[in-house]
């Protein structure tokens, strides 16, 4: 499964390495670009983790490589996601260290906030059935979920590269938003203290609200 990130790592060394846009090119075409890869990573992501889930579910692994085998490709997908958000913030250095420093260490945070419950779940009843098989369609959804953690991941490496020290909070208003979020809109941040959409807060991977720099400059956002 891990073979499915590959492509993708190809087009995001060659591609989002290229300068910024000539003098006069409008920026909402680097914006979009950037947008459509984030998109493809996510996307890539999902099939990725979705498929150690049924590898899990059909037996061909345990539960100890299955938790080994999603932290190595989440931290593989928000590295890149973290190269992505600093291009979208003006750099144009290559992907590197930094990034998968940072994507590993997300994805090890991760692992200790969110998949180890995943994988104490998985031990126990909560995802099977009356003969204790493990019920897929649940199993898959859950660990899809985590290649959306990297929006966050993207957006947290747009704040810390962008060039401004004052944040302001947009809280996305449907019916998923929590509470955490929702007290956050239009609060001014600082770059040390503005948390990155998704960070301690109850929606997690499902959050879509976005931050802005006190100059306009805005970070991924998506539907």
């Amino acid at each position: 499964m891990r073979t499915l990130l590959l492509p993708l790592r190809a087009m995001v060394d060659t591609e989002t390495t290229a300068e910024t846009p000539a003098e006069g090119e409008p920026k909402d075409k680097r914006r979009k670009y950037l947008t459509w890869l984030l998109v493809l990573l996510m996307e890539n992501g999902k099939e990725t983790l979705s498929g150690h889930a049924q590898d899990l579910v059909e037996e061909r692994i345990g539960l100890g490589q299955f938790h080994d085998r999603m932290v190595r490709d989440m931290g593989d997908q928000y590295s890149h996601a973290a190269h992505l958000g600093r291009q979208l913030a003006g750099s144009t250095a290559p992907f590197g260290q930094w990034d998968m420093m940072f994507g590993q260490a997300v994805a090890a945070l991760s692992s200790i906030k969110y998949l180890q419950d995943f994988v104490s779940d998985l031990n126990g009843q909560r995802y099977r059935d009356d003969d204790g098989n493990l019920k897929a369609d649940p199993v898959l959804a859950r660990a899809a979920l985590y290649a959306g953690l990297a929006l966050g991941v993207a957006n947290a490496a747009w704040k810390q590269t962008v060039a401004s020290e004052r944040f302001v909070w947009h809280t996305t208003e449907d019916e998923s938003t929590c509470d955490t979020c929702a007290s956050r809109d239009g609060q001014e941040y600082t770059r040390d203290t503005c948390p990155s959409p998704g960070e301690d807060s109850e929606c997690g991977a499902r959050c879509r609200c976005w931050i802005e720099t006190i100059d306009g400059e805005t970070c991924f956002v998506l539907p």
